[in-house]
């Protein structure tokens, strides 16, 4: 690049900051940055309001171009000031715009009470484990003494958490609202998958289950993005400004929802309470009753197994049966498995059938 190529907008130094910009683009940004002296002292205006503001805002959020073109108008109908001049240098645009924007912004949230970053919304665990839904229908599990909290515009406009502590997310898919994850020192960014995060004060920890993740400093002004796909876990170390990645060492990583959790607590105590049944019968051509149908697994933790099914039926007239199910198949917390069992009543109708849960075992670990 050269003296008269176009500085880049504050969205594009925005997106380099926050690990976003494709390979091709952070080196052509990268060009640019090394292209001349007033290039880095922009780039280095921009970073420290970045760094000193948790708005993280893009030209989108307020019009930067428009409130630019308006600031600059109004500076170049007063000749007298040597800051106007200044100002007019093309390499400056951008750090007035940015300072433009976040102060301008500031006073709007705080006076004017808009949708922008208002972080109101604050969920803490406390001594026990906390489970929640997103505005998004995003479930978040947080670990004892952990919090997060998160604006009006989530899911709005984008879908922006804060962590302090660890949490385990399970992101609903939607690919025009990329779900970010911003701890103290790093940025993690997903469309949908299931992840866990655990910060401390020299170590952020990420963990993915399903999907794949990008995992960045929060002042990325290196341009590093460390992708994460499931099976694998990445560490930064805060500070060596360390990052590091590797399969996932301890399969048991997002053990903790378990621990001190009251909800877990009664999935363990009362197995019947979280399974229900959808079921069917019919007579094949021997004229015999058949039952089918499958049991779902309520709970958000508990898996279960050896589920004995009791299955009440009568004839027209007769007293009523009961005879048991027993599946030995592995039901996984959200997902069903199926059933299906022949009656006795080889010579009459079948009248009256019901299906429930007796009980249920445990799966530990």
């Amino acid at each position: 690049m050269n003296a008269d190529t176009p500085t880049p907008r504050w969205n594009k130094i925005s997106a380099y900051l926050s690990g976003e910009l494709e390979s091709s683009e952070r080196l052509a940004f990268e060009s640019w940055l090394q292209d001349s002296k007033d290039n880095q002292r922009v780039f280095e205006e921009a970073k420290k309001i970045w760094a000193s503001s948790r708005l993280k805002l893009t030209s989108a959020d307020y019009g930067t171009d428009e409130e630019l073109s308006r600031l600059m108008a109004r500076l170049q109908r007063d000749e007298r000031s040597e800051n106007v001049r200044i100002l007019r240098s093309p390499w400056l645009r951008v750090a007035a715009a940015v300072i433009f924007v976040v102060v301008g912004a500031w006073f709007y949230t705080q006076f004017q009470g808009s949708s922008t970053y208002l972080p109101g919304f604050t969920h803490a665990a406390g001594d026990h484990v906390a489970t929640l839904y997103l505005p998004d229908s995003s479930r978040v599990w947080l670990n004892t003494g952990s919090r997060i909290s998160y604006d009006k515009n989530f899911n709005i406009t984008e879908r922006r958490i804060y962590l302090e502590g660890e949490g385990y997310f399970e992101v609903r898919s939607d690919s025009t609202r990329p779900f970010r994850v911003l701890t103290k020192t790093t940025i993690t960014r997903v469309v949908g998958t299931a992840f866990n995060v655990k910060e401390t004060d020299t170590l952020t920890t990420l963990t993915v289950k399903e999907g794949k993740v990008n995992f960045s400093r929060m002042d990325n002004t290196r341009g590093e993005v460390l992708r994460v796909v499931h099976g694998e876990q990445a560490t930064f170390h805060h500070p060596h400004q360390i990052f590091k990645k590797s399969a996932i060492i301890n399969n048991a990583y997002a053990g903790w929802r378990r621990a001190n959790n009251p909800a877990f607590q009664k999935e363990k105590e009362n197995p019947v309470a979280f399974l229900t049944t959808r079921y069917a019968w019919r007579k094949d051509r021997a004229h015999q009753s058949e039952v089918y149908g499958q049991v779902w697994n309520h709970a958000e933790l508990a898996t279960y197994k050896n589920v004995i099914l009791k299955v009440t039926y009568a004839t027209p007239g007769g007293k009523p049966k009961t005879m048991r199910i027993k599946t030995e198949q592995v039901i996984y917390p959200g997902q069903p498995i199926d059933f299906r069992k022949k009656l006795r009543d080889l010579s009459s109708s079948t009248s009256y059938l019901k299906v429930e849960v007796e009980s249920a075992e445990l799966i530990s670990g």
